[in-house]
């Protein structure tokens, strides 16, 4: 689906630079077998291609260009329908397809794997969270919170450690996550790192007990997803209908494949009353707002439903991701996510496009808003900001600095590791 990437105020966004988009493009497969150089190269020639054919980007001072990843991603995929590219098709979505396979594969699978009946293997996961200056207050007490894989299978689930380089109170469990507490005598970067051992489950076992529960899943308003008059008139423009639940799910599947197309989103632009009209006028959603848009459509029909947010568990690439549940009679909780959208490439007959509908691959389960939310604790982002992207030589890094001054606010690091069992 075509849907333009150009806005008013883009520019403002153009902030990151050369290298770190490079850096981006790399494909992570020839990055772990070692091809570092040979694959820097190649997106570099990549990078300047897309600048002829359109990339924006500004010079900094000094006469480095300087881009907007999320403007370059969209781009890519405009480029794709409007000029005919095959960047997105043949390097994107063929990674996208790749790391879906629980074995590293050397190309993209024939067709989707079936994980029925597979046997779950064990990972391990390092989570390493840097706060910069510019997001801390000198002389404070600050509360850190650190994720737990919340569908850790019973029994299988192992904190390997936890650490800080700074002065910390004892860190202590609070059920949805680890919790710690540093003192700061002046600003200095802060970095927090834990480990898990675990076996995933598919989801929580149960909806936290019986009917009753299952209300709060039901609420008009949680976070990005807002049943609003216009997400209400949509519910009943599409027919759906709390009794025949499987049907509407997967009509308001197919609304959301035809219907929208899967990009970057700068949140700046949403408004925080209405989340949801921003994605639904541009007909762009990412994870986190295409799966708000389906919690809010299940919730006006009163289908209950909730955000899901954690991490994949691909070791060659793995990141912080939000998907959804729903919940129906007879089959509990089942998991959707709008990646299928960019898994189809586009295709509206290809078998990837139910992929992830009703199934995913494992998962780190880390939020399940209201009542399981893990956050960063005492550090806030300011009202505008923005990421950028890339693989180091810790795992996959995601880096948030302040829009207007580009100062580094907070990233995280993930890396993944398959293992045969937690010791």
């Amino acid at each position: 689906m075509l849907h333009d990437y150009r806005y008013p105020d883009a520019p403002r966004y153009r902030n990151v630079p050369e290298a770190k988009i490079v850096r981006f493009l790399c494909s992570p497969f020839a990055l772990a077998q070692g091809r570092v150089a040979e694959e820097t190269r190649a997106m570099e020639a990549l990078l300047d291609h897309l600048v002829v054919i359109g990339l924006p980007f500004r010079r900094a001072a000094g006469g480095e260009r300087l881009f907007d990843l999320g403007e370059m991603v969209n781009f890519i995929k405009f480029a794709h329908y409007a000029l005919g590219e095959p960047v997105w098709r043949e390097r994107s979505v063929a990674t996208m397809r790749r790391l879906t396979l629980r074995e590293d594969a050397a190309a993209e699978p024939a067709e989707p794997p079936d994980y029925t009946g597979l046997p779950t293997p064990a990972y391990a996961v390092t989570i390493t969270r840097r706060f910069s200056p510019h997001a801390l207050r000198p002389g404070a007490v600050l509360r850190l919170n650190m994720p737990k894989p919340l569908n850790a299978a019973h029994g299988s689930h192992r904190l390997v450690w936890l650490r800080t380089d700074g002065a910390v109170q004892e860190p202590y469990d609070e059920g949805s996550r680890y919790c710690l507490k540093v003192r700061l005598d002046a600003p200095s970067e802060t970095v927090v790192a834990l480990r898990h051992e675990f076996t995933p489950g598919q989801t929580l076992t149960a909806p936290d007990g019986g009917e009753t529960d299952l209300r709060r899943y039901l609420h008009p308003t949680e976070g990005l997803a807002v049943v609003t008059p216009q997400i209400a008139t949509l519910a009943k423009r599409l027919d759906l209908d709390a009794a025949d639940a499987p049907r509407s799910l997967k009509t308001i599947w197919d609304y959301v494949f035809h219907e929208l197309s899967f990009g970057f989103i700068q949140y700046d632009r949403l408004d925080p009353e209405d989340p949801l009209a921003w994605g639904l006028e541009h007909r762009r959603v990412d994870c986190r707002t295409g799966s708000a848009l389906i919690v809010a459509l299940c919730r006006a029909a009163n289908i209950p439903a909730r955000m899901v947010s954690g991490y994949t568990l691909h070791p060659a690439l793995a990141t912080s991701h939000t998907w959804l549940e729903a919940w129906t009679e007879g089959e509990g909780w089942r998991p959707y996510d709008t990646y299928a959208i960019d898994l189809a490439g586009g295709d509206e007959a290809s078998p990837w496009r139910q992929h992830y509908f009703g199934q995913i691959d494992p998962r780190f389960m880390a939020e399940i808003p209201p009542r399981h939310f893990c956050g960063l604790g005492s550090p806030r982002l300011p009202p505008r900001w923005q990421l950028s992207m890339g693989l180091t030589d810790e795992g996959a890094t995601t880096w948030f600095h302040d829009v207007e001054t580009f100062a580094p606010l907070y990233s995280e690091t993930v890396a993944v590791q398959r293992i045969h069992a937690p010791r």
